[in-house]
């Protein structure tokens, strides 16, 4: 998933930056507006900023080998992870992003009417939901 596109620093004037590098300014911009604070020009070069950018940088590196960059960034953008101050929140991350790519991948239906079902798959849903039987049930019928 990993392709190389080129990006605008907000930070450097006619500056180029990597699809990492941006993704751990706009982390280390989430951070910086919740301390209240504004990011100097070059704030990667600064010592309270250059630890927090390069673990972010990383981050964002291990994020863009296994996601879209598209959906990375829908999924900060969500509400769900509106507080996420970290690319390494892996465990709270991940689920978001898969389900913002899979509702982003899925075809857009205008309205209910071009939806068609069978009138099956409602009788078989039905079925699983309401008539299936517990473990515990199966059990105790095999054993009487």
């Amino acid at each position: 998933m990993n392709t190389k596109r080129i990006f605008q620093s907000k930070y450097l004037a006619d500056s180029a930056i990597t699809q990492e590098q941006w993704l751990a300014e706009f982390i280390v911009e989430r951070i910086a507006k919740k301390e209240g604070v504004t990011l100097p020009v070059k704030f990667w070069n600064t010592a309270k900023w250059k630890p927090v950018f390069q673990r972010q940088v990383v981050a964002a590196n291990h994020l863009l080998k296994k996601y879209d960059l598209k959906d990375i960034i829908a999924a900060l953008n969500s509400p769900k992870a509106k507080r996420v101050h970290s690319l390494g929140y892996l465990s709270f991350l991940e689920p978001i992003i898969l389900m913002v790519g899979a509702d982003r991948h899925l075809p857009r239906v205008e309205s209910a009417t071009e939806i068609n079902f069978d009138g099956d798959i409602f009788e078989e849903v039905n079925q699983v939901l309401f008539e299936s039987k517990s473990i515990k049930k199966r059990l105790w019928e095999q054993l009487a």
